[in-house]
């Protein structure tokens, strides 16, 4: 439900816009955490091409998706269990369709138009670690992609354990998999400090179009 009633709102807010720009460094309807720089930084160890599909796993609205399909020029399926938002990225990427495409699913528990086939790359950003059953979840993902594929992940790690002991990291080493691990702490307690900063300078323009749910949101 949330997630339908933020990509609704922010299709007509242009103080998010503005705090998106500012903040992530593009529009892209943004909620999570990863900004332009992280996203450029995945781009480039997952050696995407022209060649290639990418499933992108909890896509939202899909803008993200989108830019990938741009960038790399690679054939893009992203997948949210938001109907709503799925239906703004459809519409909105309607002439891409060659291209870019989009369904409502949950894989976890096998409803709505569950893709089919396996992908050279997947990308999960902000998106794993809210499944009720990471385990299940990510077996579901893996199963998925290619043997020569990869997958990026952005995940929270908890305070006062290592990557290796979260769910994540326990699932990869049980199956033995090669992987690397980028600690991007730092950057994000930047990150969450320009939010709060960005959204307080442009509080009064969200509640001049009528778009206080998105700001309480954002500030919480």
């Amino acid at each position: 439900w949330f997630y339908n009633e933020y990509y609704q709102a922010v299709l007509s807010s242009k103080a998010h816009s503005q705090f998106c720009e500012r903040v992530y460094g593009k529009d892209l309807s943004q909620h999570g955490m990863a900004d332009m720089e992280q996203i450029e930084e995945m781009l480039e160890e997952l050696e995407i091409d022209r060649s290639m599909s990418v499933l992108d796993f909890g896509c939202g609205d899909g803008q993200i998706s989108e830019y990938i399909a741009d960038r790399t020029k690679a054939t893009v399926l992203g997948t949210d269990i938001a109907k709503r938002a799925i239906d703004i990225a459809q519409e909105r990427t309607k002439d891409k369709r060659e291209r870019i495409s989009f369904c409502w699913a949950d894989i976890e528990k096998g409803q709505g138009d569950i893709p089919q086939g396996k992908f050279d790359r997947i990308t999960a950003i902000d998106s794993l670690y809210f499944a009720s059953d990471q385990r299940k979840t990510f077996n579901i993902l893996y199963d998925y992609l290619k043997p020569d594929g990869r997958m990026a992940v952005f995940h929270i790690c908890p305070p006062n354990i290592y990557a290796e002991e979260t769910i994540l990291g326990q699932l990869l080493e049980e199956r033995k998999l090669s992987y690397c691990i980028w600690d991007i702490s730092a950057e994000n307690v930047q990150h969450w400090k320009k939010k709060k900063q960005v959204l307080l300078e442009l509080e009064n323009r969200f509640y001049e179009e009528g778009n206080e749910f998105l700001f309480k949101n954002r500030i919480t």
